[in-house]
């Protein structure tokens, strides 16, 4: 959630299904990644404060931090983990987070406070375009690597809407992903957000560039988690894409449209779920 007017962009509600939904959808973005909260190139030994831009319910912040903690404890002289999450919307913040937390409101299109800039050794961000216009994308990056000391690794994670496949596809299916596709651009949305996150880190001097992608394609664990992750996307961002493209009828035809999609799904049809992890490491002459 990105910024003042992402309610015109950002398609869903911030309650506590959303909350729920945040978090089992983290869950199974860890499993596409191979487990990896961390991408296998950035040296762990080296991080020892976190920004997390985009933190939501801070449940990969937590996660990170405890695998990170854990395998510092054989260093008896390091310093605790630092954590600091970052939201436009504090709604989904833990209510009592822990000691090396905190739990920051503010819109990751403006510049962070100074007191942060160049005091992180990671910074995460993750499905940030739901809220991003693609011409966003550079603001963000560039306001994220402020945050960075030099040296200093970004890791933003993105799901790839043009590679998003349906196997079979039918008619249901298809005026949905055609709702949606008339959202994005009628908002501006990147359809390939790794091709700008990566272009824009290039831009700020960024080095080690690595645009790892992964995929469901062929796994069948994640047969059944794609297809409740994919409805549970719709039943959240579909009426409103309906809305928002101009599509007749009002709620009784999103309502019908959502009943066809969801039953298809059940009925066989198969997700694929394509993820681009983008990382890059500050340069010492970056220009953020």
């Amino acid at each position: 959630m990105a910024t003042n007017d992402s309610d015109a962009v950002y398609l869903f509600e911030r309650t506590e299904l959303e909350r729920q939904r945040l978090n089992q959808q983290h869950a199974l973005l860890v499993r596409l990644c191979h487990d990896h909260l961390l991408h296998p190139s950035i040296p762990r030994a080296q991080i020892k404060r976190i920004a997390d831009v985009g933190t939501g319910t801070g449940i990969w912040l937590q996660q990170a931090s405890r695998s990170l903690n854990t395998a510092a404890t054989a260093d008896s002289e390091a310093p605790p983990l630092a954590c600091v999450g970052f939201d436009i919307s504090d709604a989904h913040f833990p209510s009592t987070p822990r000691e090396n937390m905190t739990f920051v409101k503010h819109d990751m299109l403006k510049p962070f406070p100074q007191e942060y800039h160049g005091t992180f050794d990671l910074v995460h961000l993750r499905l940030m375009v739901l809220a991003l216009k693609k011409e966003q994308i550079t603001t963000a990056a560039e306001n994220a690597a402020a945050l960075l000391k030099p040296g200093g690794y970004v890791q933003w994670s993105e799901v790839e809407p043009a590679k998003l496949e349906f196997t079979p596809t039918t008619p249901a299916i298809t005026t949905a992903r055609a709702a949606m596709r008339a959202n994005s651009v009628a908002k501006g949305l990147a359809t390939t957000p790794s091709v700008d996150i990566r272009a824009a880190l290039e831009a700020l001097s960024f080095t080690d560039l690595t645009v790892e992608d992964y995929s469901s394609a062929g796994r069948d664990e994640f047969t059944v988690p794609a297809r409740e992750w994919t409805k549970a996307g719709a039943r959240a961002g579909l009426r409103v894409a309906l809305a928002r493209s101009g599509q007749d009828g009002g709620q009784e035809t999103a309502d019908t449209l959502l009943d066809d999609y969801v039953r298809d799904i059940d009925a066989g049809v198969v997700p694929t779920l394509p993820l681009a992890m983008v990382v890059g490491r500050k340069g010492k002459d970056s220009a953020a």
